[in-house]
């Protein structure tokens, strides 16, 4: 089924005013990220996220009053999804685990003490050379900001297991204690680390730009210069647009679309699909300037664009049709992956057909010369050229 055949719409015609108004739009999105900031996810600062599922009845002041109770400090607090849902992020501190590990060396010294586990989100196991009272322990733990819940010892052993009460069980005893009654269920804390997270944060925007270069040195060899430099305009074009609308929409609280590492994949996608219909346009303008030999460039491009606006639609409906299912019936954890790839996709769409093309006709007119005023012109400037 094709939609939209045989069209003749003047698309080149009006593609200053759409050049014009992207470069608003996008300057706007810019300033609008400058000053409203970007939202990154733990992925790449670092914290942890839990989420709480509770009965009905409990609000996000409950679920505040009760996380402060267990004297954590949430830097975020928000219902997620379905009702009586909250997602809850923490502001996790590095815990020193060389500096406790040493001191508790130098502390226990005479006991040769060597340990065998040190993980502070969950247990440190030690082995001494003679029995040893845990009790004498617990207050470098709390010096180093942990809080045990319990140690195991090792029957016949001098070793010690000291199990470290974390956020999500701190956070439940402390709903049993403000809300008796109430079904409360903490799901599995999702952490990273402060300094990961600013790696992985340094690894995404490298990942972006690396994509667009690798992006611009195939279209380089598959077309002529103008072309290359085309496709990326518009590609970054999309990059910045959909970058800008996830930020002000996260910003707005509508969707959930903080940059995260399912929204870095996002990105990586749309970055993709905009080359491919950018790819499309500059083949088939490729193809006509053997099968229209003399035919005005500009009347070429929109030539081009018309024969393929068809296959245009039924691809981007199909992908488009899907992606709003998943915005509206995915959940949380897909909304913002969804919600991003739909509009750079619609983006992408437009940009290869208003910013791609327009950029090609703008280059060989004004750094070429070349004028497609009359055929007879355009027959002599454009000679030599290949696309």
């Amino acid at each position: 089924m094709q939609f939209l055949h045989g069209t003749n719409i003047d698309f080149v015609g009006i593609r200053k005013e759409f050049f014009i108004a992207s470069l608003i739009v996008t300057i706007a999105g810019l300033l609008a990220v400058g000053i409203l900031g970007i939202k990154y996810g733990i992925d790449f600062v670092g914290g942890t996220e839990i989420i709480i599922k509770t009965s009905t009845g409990i609000t996000t002041n409950d679920v505040r009053k009760a996380v402060e109770e267990a004297k954590i400090n949430p830097e975020e607090v928000k219902s997620f999804g379905e009702a009586g849902n909250f997602l809850l992020r923490l502001k996790t501190e590095e815990i020193n685990v060389v500096g406790f590990e040493q001191e508790i060396k130098k502390a226990f010294a005479n006991l040769d003490p060597k340990f065998i586990e040190a993980n502070p989100s969950s247990q440190f196991v030690m082995n001494f050379s003679s029995k040893v009272d845990p009790e004498t322990l617990k207050p470098l733990f709390a010096k180093y900001k942990m809080e045990v819940s319990s140690v195991k010892t090792l029957e016949n052993s001098n070793q010690l297991t000291f199990v470290i009460l974390g956020e999500g069980q701190r956070i439940s005893d402390s709903f049993k204690k403000l809300f008796p009654g109430k079904e409360v269920n903490i799901g599995k804390a999702n952490t990273i680390g402060a300094k990961i997270g600013k790696e992985m944060q340094k690894d995404a925007y490298i990942a972006v730009l690396l994509a667009v270069l690798a992006m611009l040195i195939y279209i380089a060899f598959r077309f002529e210069f103008a072309y290359g430099v085309g496709a990326i305009i518009a590609l970054v074009h999309d990059v910045l647009f959909t970058f800008a609308v996830i930020v002000v929409v996260n910003h707005l609280g509508w969707i959930n679309t903080e940059f995260s590492q399912s929204i870095l994949a996002a990105m990586l996608t749309v970055v993709g699909y905009s080359i491919n219909d950018t790819v499309i346009v500059f083949d088939r303008i490729r193809e006509n300037k053997d099968r229209h030999k003399g035919m005005n460039f500009i009347k070429m491009v929109n030539l081009s664009i018309n024969e393929t606006l068809s296959r245009t639609i039924n691809t981007v409906l199909t992908v488009v049709l899907v992606l709003i299912t998943m915005v509206l019936l995915a959940g949380p954890v897909l909304q913002g992956f969804s919600f991003t790839m739909l509009i750079g996709i619609i983006i992408g769409t437009y940009s290869s057909i208003y910013i791609a093309s327009s950029f090609v006709i703008f280059y060989l007119e004004k750094v070429k010369k070349v004028s497609f005023e009359e055929d007879d012109k355009y027959k002599k400037g454009i000679s030599g050229i290949q696309i």
